[in-house]
């Protein structure tokens, strides 16, 4: 996944996983987790973000993070107001801020999962984003907004309605890369690869 918003989005959703408790037997976590095609080498999968935020910042553990060099950037990115150029993005762009994102889009349950391609096709590999918003309107809208604005700017080459199995998917295009993205009330699926 090259684009550089989903790269952002996701390297700050992976830093507030690592506080997300423990699955429960229901709820958003475990309805994405059963999606999750069994082949998959890594899945990541958290939510709670709106009430798990500030219990990372003050976590015993996020102290001894923060002395340390990396730790320090890592940490920044929880810390910033804006979480800058990114969340100058958001505002500027999509007309988002950082709380939003996270507490009405990513709040619910957000999962990253990915399966590397066989040692003799590498470039096989394959990469999925499930999300559950608590907004399903502001989900849409952020959506309609990053397409709108990637088209202007020229990123954005083709958005294409799908369909598979009744369903309707869209297909992107920005350059030659090509992502696949299915919308559905505060659902939202994306990958590289066709469904």
């Amino acid at each position: 996944m090259n684009h550089p918003l989903l790269r952002s989005a996701m390297m700050a959703c992976a830093l507030l996983a690592l506080a997300a408790p423990s699955v429960r037997a229901d709820g958003p976590r475990t309805e994405l987790a059963r999606l999750v095609p069994q082949e998959v080498a890594v899945c990541l999968i958290f939510g709670n973000l709106r009430a798990q935020t500030n219990k990372i910042k003050q976590a015993s553990w996020m102290k001894q993070v923060r002395a340390s060099p990396l730790g320090q950037q890592l940490a920044s990115a929880l810390d910033a107001p804006r979480l800058g150029p990114f969340g100058e993005m958001l505002e500027k762009r999509l007309g988002l801020t950082w709380p939003q994102l996270r507490d009405e889009v990513l709040g619910d349950a957000v999962l990253m999962a990915y399966q590397p391609g066989p040692p003799d096709r590498p470039e096989d590999e394959k990469g999925l984003l499930l999300l559950k918003a608590r907004n399903p309107a502001l989900l849409g809208k952020l959506i309609q907004q990053l397409n709108d604005v990637q088209t202007k700017s020229g990123e954005l080459k083709s958005l294409q309605k799908r369909q598979h199995l009744g369903k309707t998917y869209f297909r992107r295009l920005e350059g030659t890369s090509e992502q696949f993205y299915y919308l559905e009330g505060g659902f939202l699926a994306f990958s590289e690869q066709t469904p």
